[in-house]
């Protein structure tokens, strides 16, 4: 029977955590690409394993890519399958878990056990203020050095858990924020929301009232440097296949993920823009780009 571990990934943290768990479990690593058709399960599906990153869940969004809500709208026959997930982010996951556990019902299926792991350190409010500020350059120093080694440590203890979780098909074991913690978020959830709202609207150029479709136009604020070479790169990593070279540049076509793909695997650091001025570029050595061109 086979064990099935999907996983979408931009900047390659979720595929590092898809191949820990395969290595332990023997899973077939797929990767969630464009929009999928119908996907149907027989009973030779031992287990289905969900892992992406958390997207917007700041903002009071659902947290799941728009691209894994779609190939979750198309799953069948996944009643008796067991199903579990994790999800990555950089600091705060807010209702993901629950958010994906009621879709994956609505296809009558059951999110079994659902985790969350913190794969990245973004940069602290003093040096983004710094930045805007004195100019100051954004850069890796030792402190975040010394936080990744015990993020990888936790890593691994986490990816211990998750494993044995899986292979006793534990159930009813979803991680969450709490009922009340989100209660009494909730005013900040409405805040925070109303300025991502604005500050998207910036980005994309558009005046749309839906947050979700303006991250899609978000990337009008992309551009390119004086270093960028045609390499062509940006385009081969693109899960969805938003970027076309056009005289040898990068052109976007507003259906972007906001995984950033583009602009952490740049070999040439020719991508900038509003939309990634403090996204940290990064990503686990054990993670190519041979890994993240999209086949």
């Amino acid at each position: 029977m086979s064990d099935l571990i999907y996983y979408f990934s931009g900047s390659g943290n979720s595929l590092k955590v898809a191949k820990e768990i395969s290595k332990e479990i023997n899973g077939n690593l797929i990767r969630i690409l464009k929009k999928a058709d119908e996907i149907s399960f027989n009973e030779n599906i031992n287990s289905l394993g969900l892992i992406f990153p958390v997207y917007h869940a700041t903002f009071g969004e659902s947290g799941i890519p728009h691209i894994v809500e779609d190939f979750i709208s198309k799953l069948k026959n996944i009643n008796s399958v067991y199903i579990y997930a994790v999800c990555t982010h950089s600091g705060f996951p807010g209702t993901t878990i629950e958010n994906l556990s009621r879709l994956i019902s609505k296809r009558h299926g059951t999110l079994s056990v659902g985790y969350y792991i913190k794969m990245s350190i973004p940069y602290s409010t003093l040096d983004k203020i710094k930045h805007l500020l004195f100019k100051e350059e954004l850069k890796t120093n030792q402190l975040f050095e010394k936080k990744m080694n015990k993020l990888q440590e936790d890593l691994n203890k986490k990816i211990k858990v998750i494993v044995d979780d899986i292979l006793k098909r534990k159930k009813a074991k979803l991680e969450t924020t709490g009922r009340i913690f989100n209660i009494l978020y909730t005013p900040l959830y409405i805040l925070s929301k109303s300025m991502a709202k604005s500050y998207y609207k910036k980005l994309s150029n558009k005046n749309f009232n839906n947050f979700s479709k303006l991250t899609l136009y978000a990337d009008n604020s992309f551009k390119t440097n004086q270093k960028c070479n045609g390499c062509g790169i940006c385009v081969k990593v693109c899960p969805v296949d938003n970027i076309s070279l056009m005289n040898s540049k990068p052109v976007w076509h507003n259906n972007c993920e906001n995984c950033f793909a583009c602009y952490q695997w740049c070999p040439s650091n020719a991508l900038e823009g509003e939309i990634v001025q403090f996204q940290r570029k990064y990503h686990f050595d054990d993670i190519t780009v041979k890994d993240m061109i999209r086949k």
